[in-house]
């Protein structure tokens, strides 16, 4: 399995090449509410929104996607298993011949976890199972890695800070991705998906240095 971890992040942006921006890449911001965004050719082809709707075991999910090639938004609310969310959603991709590579966030563990973090890192090993099944190269970038890398900023910014952010960087003028607000709202004002945008163009640059590495 090629799966990287992303630690050799930095500010060299290396404009990727032709080759690789015709890539499918994929990037996850996981978690019992996150988001997942497609890109190829630097625009956003599909998204996925989902949050965790209460306190049902097991866990009820709101889950919304769509995808360029249809223009559907669907909208979901049940109890799937959360491999299922990313399944579905990495499946349409799959139909359009990716994902090549993936970026999803790697899990901050503090010295001692509390319960809510013992639970964040169970559903964030669920959607990275469920990832491996559908891509062999995978980054596993920190916050502290792929934010001053794409966004600019301090390795130790507050969650707060890196969001505002990231939906800055995905407006129109700024267009570090093309195509983020042809998302329907409901997903595309989830800052768990902007930041999933964001790690989506760090997977296309990080796989353009490995192919360079392979040339």
């Amino acid at each position: 399995m090629g799966r990287m971890d992303g630690r050799d992040g930095g500010n060299d942006h290396k404009a990727p090449s032709r080759e690789d921006e015709s890539m499918i890449v994929v990037g996850i911001d996981p978690g019992h509410s996150g988001g997942a965004v497609a890109v190829q050719s630097g625009r956003v082809i599909a998204g996925l929104s989902w949050r965790r709707y209460g306190r049902k075991v097991p866990p009820t999910y709101i889950r919304i996607t769509w995808r360029r090639d249809d223009g559907i938004c669907d909208e979901f609310t049940g109890n799937p298993l959360m491999h299922t969310v990313i399944d579905d959603f990495l499946i349409g991709i799959a139909m359009l011949g990716g994902p090549d590579a993936m970026a999803v966030e790697g899990l901050f563990v503090p010295r001692n976890p509390s319960k809510g973090t013992i639970t964040l890192a169970e559903t964030t090993g669920r959607v990275l199972g469920s990832a491996e099944r559908w891509c062999n190269t995978i980054f596993r970038p920190k916050a502290s890695e792929w934010r001053p890398m794409i966004l600019g900023l301090r390795p130790n910014c507050s969650s707060d800070d890196a969001e505002r952010a990231a939906m800055m960087a995905l407006m129109p003028k700024r267009g570090i991705l093309q195509g983020y607000r042809d998302l329907p709202r409901g997903i595309r004002d989830s800052m768990h998906v902007a930041e999933a945008a964001c790690l989506a163009k760090y997977a296309l640059l990080k796989r353009g240095k490995l192919a360079d590495t392979r040339s």
